[in-house]
């Protein structure tokens, strides 16, 4: 096979493959739109359209991730203005991808990152998205499975991050178990094990590990056997 039929192989792969994650976002987008219109997720309802936006790879010749951010409001508020974002990141390759704890060969696949932020994500802004190592501040990690900062005295909700790997996602069936009943079970106030539990499938699991002077960075684990 010489140079020119391997480019436009690896071309027609990287078309496809987003072709796909697009598709699997449309699907995404229309059942998180039907929930909100429906008042599925409990005391939050839309506050606006959602923004779609894309994070180049290093050679700047294609995307390495891809997210939608839906914002959403109190009910109880007449004002259509969000106090919150649910985010959908899709990271394909790149930094977005967590590392495994004890092996540096595996790699995790493509993840989705759901978030619920009072920020909009912003992939310029390595605190507004899903980075590894990340740069957020003072978040813990419940039941190695949930991404969480705490209430604020500003503030009557928290904001959390799970992830799942996007391989596991091959149907409508499994985006309803694996990213729309978490979101909703978190809303009513159930724990991180009950929304995410240990056989939830692609379910990612975190923990924390020593970076030296760096302070502590995530790491992923495909099962809730991690140490903190």
């Amino acid at each position: 096979m010489n140079l020119g039929t391997k480019i436009a192989r690896s071309c027609e792969l990287v078309d496809n493959m987003w072709m796909q994650v697009e598709d699997l976002k449309n699907t995404l987008n229309a059942m998180t739109e039907s929930a909100l219109e429906k008042g599925a997720l409990k005391n939050f309802q839309g506050a606006g359209r959602s923004t779609s936006t894309h994070e180049m790879g290093a050679s700047h010749w294609s995307y390495s991730a891809t997210a939608n951010s839906f914002p959403v409001m109190q009910k109880r508020r007449r004002k259509a203005e969000p106090s919150a974002w649910i985010h959908y990141q899709i990271s394909v390759f790149g930094s977005g991808i967590p590392p495994f704890e004890h092996c540096e060969q595996e790699t995790m696949g493509p993840v989705l990152h759901v978030s619920f932020w009072r920020e909009r994500m912003d992939f310029s802004n390595p605190q507004l998205c899903v980075t590894f190592p990340s740069e957020w501040q003072e978040y813990d990690i419940k039941d190695h499975r949930l991404i969480y900062w705490a209430d604020d005295t500003e503030s009557e909700y928290s904001q959390w991050t799970f992830s799942i790997r996007l391989l596991e996602l091959n149907s409508e069936v499994a985006l309803e178990r694996s990213v729309l009943t978490p979101i909703m079970k978190l809303f009513a106030g159930e724990s991180a094990t009950s929304a995410l539990p240990s056989d939830l499938p692609g379910l990612i699991f975190y923990a924390h590990a020593e970076r030296g002077n760096d302070g502590w960075d995530l790491v992923a684990n495909k099962s809730d056997d991690a140490s903190v």
